[in-house]
């Protein structure tokens, strides 16, 4: 009987981390271009140590109006206000939880440049491990 329990504990954790990891992954991966804008970097990176860890940075630059552009950002990921302005720059974020478990985080930084408008999207899921163990 404790050996039917471990293998279904060991199968539950399974399915939960791989159901969290497609989760994470989608949302980690989803693009945060403005349109019709060029990207002209972007890296993603994975931890396990404190939990399932999913961040992805990208840049992008277009002739667009700052105001355009801080508008459609503001708006899309429900940004609000700035939350520091520095410069030509102004910097958005938001943290929230998804499902009750999942640690979410995004930042936008808007730069407005001689030659357009460059943006700056970070996005950070976190899993901590606690939340997949049964006891």
């Amino acid at each position: 009987m404790v050996r039917h329990r471990h293998v279904l504990v060991v199968v539950t954790l399974l399915l939960a981390g791989l159901a969290s990891g497609l989760l994470l992954a989608s949302n980690a991966y989803l693009d945060a271009a403005f349109p019709g804008a060029t990207r002209t970097g972007s890296d993603t990176m994975v931890n396990y140590a404190n939990g399932l860890a999913i961040k992805r940075t990208s840049a992008f630059r277009t002739d667009a109006p700052f105001s355009e552009v801080y508008t459609w950002y503001s708006q899309r990921y429900s940004l609000g206000p700035e939350a520091h302005a520095q410069g030509g720059c102004i910097l958005m974020g938001r943290s929230f939880t998804t499902l009750g478990v999942i640690k979410e985080q995004i930042t936008v930084t808007v730069c407005g440049t001689p030659n357009g408008q460059m943006m700056f999207v970070t996005r950070s899921s976190v899993l901590p491990y606690g939340h997949l163990l049964p006891w």
